[in-house]
């Protein structure tokens, strides 16, 4: 009578809903290779680290969010329509949910504010895209998202105002887009850039 013996492999990718896999084989030679169902290939754009050893298979998976970027030219006194069609579209491409930082700067700050702490970064990407409210504390700065004619960002601690600091919000008309650096009504023709990654 021949003797049988299983075999088991665990491999589970994050991506996949495979399940542990057996199969009985006979062991008439006790040199003979022990056989396994095999598995299908993986799509290598979902593994970002892969390792073996003798007994187990492991995978790593990440999700990249290719950068979008908002950077328009903003006129003093003027509202412009196509600016605000830009930033709606702008918004509404806000679907990743794994952004790593943004960041907004333009003419009267160059250097600008960078927001690295994921969860803030995340959750202001969500609040624009859906034009709800959020405030998060990321790098020292607390970032507000509220509705002000369309989706607002800004830093001065409130939506909708006239305060001095730095806010975008293209849709609100008239001459209160926002600005950076300087009042965030009637502010002079600057450049304005958001940008998520």
């Amino acid at each position: 009578m021949e003797r049988y013996q299983s075999t088991r492999i665990g491999f589970v990718p994050k991506s996949s809903s495979f399940q542990h896999s057996t199969k009985v084989v006979p062991i008439s030679n006790p040199q003979r290779k022990i056989q396994t169902n095999a598995f299908p290939p993986l799509d290598p754009s979902l593994i970002s680290t892969f390792s073996t050893n003798s007994t187990t298979t492991t995978t790593t998976t990440s999700f990249y969010c290719p950068p979008v970027v908002y950077s328009v030219t903003f006129t003093s006194g003027v509202y412009s329509p196509i600016l605000c069609s830009i930033w709606t579209s702008f918004t509404a491409s806000l679907t990743c949910s794994n952004y790593t930082s943004f960041s907004l700067n333009g003419t009267y700050d160059p250097n600008g504010y960078t927001a690295t702490d994921r969860t803030v970064v995340n959750g202001v990407a969500i609040a624009l895209r859906t034009s709800t409210t959020y405030v998060g504390n990321s790098n020292g700065i607390t970032w507000r998202v509220g509705s002000c004619g369309g989706s607002e960002l800004t830093t001065t601690g409130s939506i909708c105002q006239c305060a001095t600091g730095n806010t975008l919000r293209p849709c609100v008309g008239g001459a209160s887009f926002g600005g950076l650096a300087s009042s965030s009504c009637s502010a002079p023709t600057q450049v304005i850039t958001l940008s998520f990654e």
